[in-house]
């Protein structure tokens, strides 16, 4: 054990690094397993709608979201323009969850919202695909 501390007095650089990697290491797994990185499981959208009003946005092609949806969600074109984007402002109060196919770019969706002043969008992680895994529900009915 003496060596060991003997190392780390002889390099500290080293052993100040080690200390701060495994240190970040514990926070990013933090952060993951919380949700912070923007992603949600399906069950924590299902907790987010019924519970806080979240608001459900699927910028899945139109075709898609013919074809099955999650219910009550909205349908937003993926490159909606900036513009079009503000009406969205409504919802600043609301957590607003972002559905994708795949939710590679619901991310990127999200971020975008962030920009218009939502500060609390979240991204469905593996998107429609992920939620139809879970085995939860779609509707081909429009709102």
């Amino acid at each position: 054990m003496g060596e060991i501390l003997d190392f780390m007095l002889s390099h500290w650089q080293l052993s100040g690094l080690l200390l701060l990697l495994i240190i970040g290491y514990i926070i990013f797994e933090w952060r993951v397993s919380e949700g912070g990185n923007g992603q949600i499981s399906p069950e924590q959208a299902i907790d987010l709608y019924n519970h806080q009003n979240a608001v459900l946005l699927d910028v899945r092609t139109a075709e898609q979201f013919k074809a099955g949806h999650v219910v009550g969600s909205d349908h937003v074109e993926y490159d909606e323009s900036d513009k079009k984007l503000k009406k969205f402002t409504k919802y600043s109060q609301r957590p607003v969850i972002i559905i994708s196919a795949d939710g590679r770019n619901a991310g990127t969706f999200a971020a975008r919202l962030a920009e218009h002043g939502l500060s609390k969008v979240l991204s469905l992680s593996g998107g429609i695909s992920a939620w139809q895994a879970a085995g939860l529900p779609l509707t081909k009915k429009s709102k």
